[in-house]
């Protein structure tokens, strides 16, 4: 695959064994069950607990295990003596292959799967880009039964992290305009407070610049605050607006300026308090203490700021052009109904 500039298995950690394989024909021949065989080779080799000795309110296991002579090496282990039914004996390696072979100290699994891995080099192109590659390559490959490759990494962590993180983000967008229609009444205003609410993320970003261009965990709180405060302040002016002018204000600039009169003063003045208690957090950012609340603070305020400017500079103008929708309201005046004075005819 290109891109890939050396592959290895990660070794694990072994050590070497003894393992003893019984030949059923063999031990059939001397009438030795391969189980017994099996047994009488693990006690002698690795011991077997017997009982208990109690001492002095203490408890010793006692454990049966052949003699340090007889294990060793291999050929040691190969002239262990098995006892036979007939009441003879017969050595361990007549009746058995005995051999040395290496067993892992660690088994790695997840859950209850054993895994091997094999790990990868990338020069020279985007990792992302080598994993896919490398996964449609495993496609292709054949493997045993209950066996399976899977692709993992950084890059493809952050791939899925980025997929899941669009998905809510998408999602999250569509609620948020179904709400704002919902609120507004109006399919206008509601594209047009979806597409400024953005805006106010500006003073965000350029925070995030200036303290590095890291987005941390600190900066995308302040995003979702700022979105909030932003939403929270499109609505309360257009609805006063539209209530104005169902009010009887004809729309216009006289319209705008009011409702901005009646409700722009109060989001500023509830602004403010907040970015005197963010100012001094945001000037001490790169102090120690302050790694998650100082980017926070510093994020937070402009989103402030971007916020008020939305809402003081670009929402006014914008509404004047796109916000003229006519929403007649049934009052109790609309449902009088007049009936025109008729004479009654003249009876016969």
């Amino acid at each position: 695959v290109e891109g890939v500039r050396g592959s290895r298995v990660v070794d694990q950690p072994e050590e070497p064994v003894i393992e003893v394989q019984v030949d059923v024909r063999r031990a059939q021949a001397h009438g030795v069950k391969p189980g017994d065989a099996r047994r009488a080779a693990a006690i002698l080799l690795s011991g077997i607990t017997v009982g208990n000795l109690f001492e002095e309110q203490k408890v010793f296991d006692v454990v049966v295990w052949g003699a340090p002579g007889i294990r060793g090496d291999e050929a040691d282990v190969r002239d262990l003596l098995i006892d036979t039914p007939d009441g003879g004996q017969v050595p361990l390696g007549r009746i058995a292959d005995v051999r040395v072979v290496p067993n892992p100290t660690v088994i790695r699994h997840e859950s209850v799967m054993t895994y091997l891995d094999v790990a990868v080099d990338v020069a020279g192109r985007d990792p992302a880009a080598v994993a896919g590659d490398v996964d449609r390559a495993l496609r292709g490959v054949d493997f045993p039964l209950e066996y399976h490759a899977e692709v993992l990494g950084n890059a493809v962590e952050r791939a899925a992290a980025r997929t899941r993180t669009l998905l809510v983000a998408s999602a999250a967008a569509i609620g948020l305009f179904l709400l704002l229609q919902a609120a507004l009444a109006s399919w206008r205003l509601a594209f047009l407070a979806f597409v400024l609410l953005p805006m106010s993320l500006a003073g965000v970003a350029v925070a995030a610049v200036v303290g590095g261009g890291t987005v941390t965990l600190g900066v995308v709180a302040a995003g979702v605050a700022t979105l909030g405060l932003a939403t929270r302040g499109t609505l309360v002016l257009i609805r006063r607006w539209q209530v104005l002018e169902r009010a009887g204000t004809p729309f216009g600039p006289e319209l705008v300026a009011r409702g901005w009169r009646e409700e722009g003063g109060r989001l500023i003045v509830a602004a403010l308090p907040a970015a005197v208690v963010l100012l001094p957090f945001a000037l001490g950012a790169d102090r120690l203490g302050l790694e998650v609340v100082g980017p926070l603070a510093r994020a937070a305020l402009g989103g402030l700021v971007t916020a008020t400017v939305l809402h003081v500079v670009v929402l006014p103008p914008l509404y004047l052009r796109f916000g003229f929708v006519r929403t007649p309201d049934t009052t109790a005046e609309d449902l009088v109904v007049t009936v025109p004075d008729v004479e009654p005819a003249p009876r016969a």
